[in-house]
Formats: C-alpha cells, sequence, structure tokens
C-alpha cells in the first residue's frame, strides 16, 4: 500500500509515465485482495464469527478484485460510474480507461502466491 500511495501522490505528479502509471495497477492488485480478505476477517471478530484466511476465500476475493479492475478499464461507462459514486461517498479519485492496464492483473498471482504461505500456518494452528 504504501508504494501505491507513494506513487498516486508523489512519483505521477513528478515523474508521468508508463512506469508511473503502471507502478498502481501492478501494486493494487496485489495488496487489494489481501486488504479485503483482512477486513472481512476483522469485521467477522468483532461480529462473533471466525473467518479464516483460505485458498477459495481469497481466490474468491482475487475474482472479484480483478473482474471490478477489468470493467473501471474497459468500459468508459462503469468508470464514470465507479469514479463517480467513490469519489462522492468516500474521497475524490481519478481512473484512466487504459485496456493495457489489464497487464497488471499478473499481480494476482504473485499475491495469490505470497498468501498461500500463510494458509499452511492457520492449518496448522
Amino acid at each position: 500500500m504504501l508504494i501505491a500511495a507513494i506513487n498516486d501522490h508523489y512519483l505521477k505528479y513528478k515523474i508521468p509515465g508508463l512506469i508511473t502509471g503502471k507502478i498502481s495497477d501492478f501494486s493494487g492488485l496485489f495488496y487489494f485482495p489481501l486488504f479485503v480478505a483482512a477486513v472481512v476477517i476483522l469485521a467477522g471478530k468483532l461480529f462473533g464469527k471466525q473467518y479464516y484466511l483460505n485458498k477459495t476465500f481469497l481466490i474468491v476475493i482475487i475474482i472479484l478484485t480483478d473482474t471490478l479492475f477489468a470493467f473501471i478499464k474497459l468500459s468508459p461507462g462503469f468508470n464514470q460510474w465507479f469514479t463517480f459514486y467513490f469519489s462522492n461517498f468516500l474521497f475524490p479519485i481519478q481512473i484512466v480507461s487504459d485496456p493495457t492496464d489489464l497487464v497488471a492483473l499478473v499481480s494476482s498471482l504473485l499475491c495469490y502466491q505470497f498468501a498461500k504461505k500463510y494458509f499452511k500456518a492457520i492449518k496448522a494452528a
């Protein structure tokens, strides 16, 4: 998340270009499924439920994240809708519809590879 934050709030303005444009996509697709999983697990604990990070749970989150990302990048209408509602209910954002950003979907594989080492730790506990 730190890489994406530095890139989005500093580097993109100081060094605009292809590299800074893609860093956010790659880092976002890597950390966002893990962030969502952590929020769901924490919310579950707050409401007395016990959720764990496992293969199925993470794959579902990755698929949903990748689908949302693809819609945003491929559909200008959906991009406008998403940007409008996100900006009005959370904080202002700007998203460029760029099909070449789909190359960043490889980060989802990296996210899964990173997280799978924690599946075993949970099974052993």
